[in-house]
């Protein structure tokens, strides 16, 4: 259980940096080229990987794996990224975000529900007391910068950020499902993230090439970092899976926004000073995940 603590507190810290280098990249870079990269390199990454030490395995999959690994793939890219960016659109950050920080609660019930998972008792306070922090930890941080006078609020939007949540905190459910019963951590990776990067190239092929043509060759070198250090935590992520129920993993995985707001403070400068909502949020989220670590190693 220790050591998958360890995979995935070092998977929130490998995707924090992604994201860092992520949002470098988003300032000359748009979205969908950025993401499309980013995936598309997080995938041969992990291919490569997969390929070298699991090569029968990749070459013997069978119908029903595979059909887990699109679900995997579906969850987490076009669709828990297609609702959260439409969510955004509608309603603005500072009020979508917020809703995105309960994916570890709902992840916690997912796993109970289909897994049948039973955390203990420390680990059941901590996951919606670490979700609740985080959720003030992402307001404060969003809420000087999202640009409410223009955004336009369509309540239909709310319901996308709870969609994008469930997508994303189904992501850890499947994902368990499919290294425990099916697939390697290197196999499960390397076919969802693949999957995920076709799809996402069918949805957006259009935006695709002009995207580049207008990106800087620096920053598009900055996107393939991120891809590099997302497709890291995603190893990193399927590895604790495949040690520890998904209501473990999920909490200490989650708290990867933690470590964002302190790079972004260090290195883009671009927080506001600290306010009330954000030390409370972090004190809240601290001591969550603290639960959730002495609950699963006791």
């Amino acid at each position: 259980m220790a050591f998958a603590i360890v995979l995935a507190a070092s998977s929130a810290i490998i995707f924090g940096i992604g994201t860092i280098f992520i949002r470098i990249g988003t300032q000359r870079v748009s979205a969908v080229v950025v993401t499309v990269i980013s995936v598309g390199v997080s995938a041969l990454l992990a291919l490569i990987l997969a390929f070298i030490f699991n090569a029968s395995e990749m070459t013997s999959l069978s119908g029903n794996t595979l059909l887990w690994l699109v679900l995997q793939g579906t969850l987490a890219y076009p669709l828990g990224r297609l609702l959260n960016y439409t969510a955004i659109s509608m309603v603005g950050a500072a009020r979508a975000s917020p809703i995105f920080s309960i994916s570890p609660v709902l992840a916690f019930g997912l796993a109970m529900l289909f897994l049948g998972e039973r955390p203990t008792q420390l680990v059941i306070l901590g996951t919606p007391l670490m979700a609740f922090g985080l959720a003030l930890v992402v307001r404060a941080g969003v809420i000087s910068s999202a640009n409410l006078e223009g955004v336009v609020t369509n309540r239909l939007g709310f319901l996308f950020a709870i969609g994008s949540a469930l997508a994303f905190g189904g992501v850890a459910v499947v994902g368990r499902h499919i290294v425990s019963s099916y697939a390697s951590p290197f196999v499960t990776a390397a076919c969802a993230m693949t999957f995920g990067f076709v799809m996402l190239g069918l949805m957006s092929h259009r935006r695709i090439v002009p995207g580049f043509r207008q990106s800087p060759p620096r920053h598009l070198g900055i996107c393939v970092l991120a891809g590099l250090f997302q497709g890291g935590g995603a190893l990193l992520l399927y590895g604790s899976l495949s040690q520890a129920p998904a209501t473990v993993v999920t909490p200490i995985y989650s708290s990867s926004p933690l470590l964002i707001l302190l790079l972004s403070h260090v290195f883009l400068q671009r927080l506001e000073a600290v306010n009330l909502g954000l030390v409370l949020g972090t004190t809240l989220s601290v001591a969550g995940v603290a639960l959730v670590v002495i609950g699963a190693t006791t």
